[in-house]
């Protein structure tokens, strides 16, 4: 599909604002997990709050607005304020405007900071043993950190040009960037289901060995929900890959729609560690725990609610929630 650089902004802005209604939605759901707590829906004590998470949640929800409201003022500036020649491509193709190296960095931090943040919560609500280890997972993002910085400075320096995110001096940082995202979130994923699913094999086959019944399968939902919350962000950013690739100003509404997604995963996976979740989860839990007591070599752990934390769980890693 061939688009001009005024149709992929125009549709990129649809776009961004269609995912964000879609993000907003989410967020409301999130802060009622974050600041209620129990079957009443009291607000939590401050004490009671996890900070860390509500803090990289507002920072999130600030970046995803910003980056609509500019995305409004720079179709403003081209469409309806603009009177110089070229018309609105001309004033859209002015990469290294503030408007558009802010658009960058908003898109920068949104994926770096949804990048570490979702690949912590994930790790650190199923405990995994060394050979997962989380180092290879944090160089993957100063990688990806380094390829941002790189990509800022490659925009910033094609001053008073006039080209678009498809030029050669953008694009192969741009392509690294999204390449190196998709893959870590893919990998991230990947091994928590399949340290689960090694889990849920050992424990079956004990169970086996000692009453006979095979057929109960609780951790298959933990999968599930694993699998759910993280193959939409990552499909969205391997598509944007894949247009980067292909050198198209589908890149606008795509790299717009995969910045919003970025909260929507973020708020979903923090949403499904409710209270009524977590209820759930825990009885996955005690009845793997169960039988794990008898001879099962399984590290996997699964965290209740906040206030209902395991007692052999780190002190160290219950601060970081």
């Amino acid at each position: 599909m061939s688009l001009s650089l005024s149709e992929a902004q125009l549709l990129g802005n649809w776009f961004e604002t269609l995912t964000y209604g879609m993000y907003l939605v989410t967020c409301c759901f999130c802060a009622r997990t974050l600041l209620c707590i129990g079957p009443e829906d009291r607000w939590r004590r401050p004490s009671e709050i996890r900070w860390f998470i509500f803090s990289v949640g507002i920072t999130l929800f600030v970046v995803a607005t910003f980056d609509v409201v500019i995305g409004l003022l720079h179709n403003l500036q081209a469409f309806a304020f603009y009177t110089g020649g070229g018309g609105a491509a001309q004033e859209l193709s002015d990469i290294s405007g503030w408007i558009n190296m802010a658009r960058t960095v908003a898109q920068v931090i949104q994926m770096i900071l949804g990048d570490f943040v979702l690949a912590n919560i994930q790790m650190l609500y199923c405990l995994l043993p060394p050979l997962e280890s989380p180092n290879t997972l944090f160089n993957s993002i100063f990688r990806g950190f380094a390829m941002a910085i790189m990509l800022i400075k490659a925009q910033a320096s094609l001053k008073h040009e006039k080209t678009t995110m498809n030029s050669s001096d953008i694009r192969p940082w741009s392509e690294t960037l999204f390449c190196i995202t998709a893959v870590q979130n893919a990998l991230t994923t990947g091994l928590l289901i399949w340290r689960i699913w090694r889990v849920e094999r050992e424990i079956e086959k004990l169970r086996a060995n000692t009453s006979g019944k095979t057929n109960n399968q609780p951790f298959r939902k933990v999968i599930r929900v694993i699998a759910e919350s993280g193959f939409a962000y990552t499909l969205m950013v391997f598509l944007t890959f894949v247009i980067n690739v292909c050198k198209s100003n589908l890149i606008y509404p795509f790299a717009n729609s995969t910045l919003q997604a970025t909260g929507i995963a973020f708020n979903v996976i923090i949403m499904r560690t409710s209270p009524s979740r977590d209820e759930q989860f825990t009885v996955f839990a005690a009845n793997g725990h169960s039988v794990a007591e008898n001879g099962a070599p399984t590290r996997l752990r699964f965290r209740s609610h906040i206030t209902e934390l395991p007692a052999d769980i780190d002190d160290d890693r219950h601060q970081h929630l």
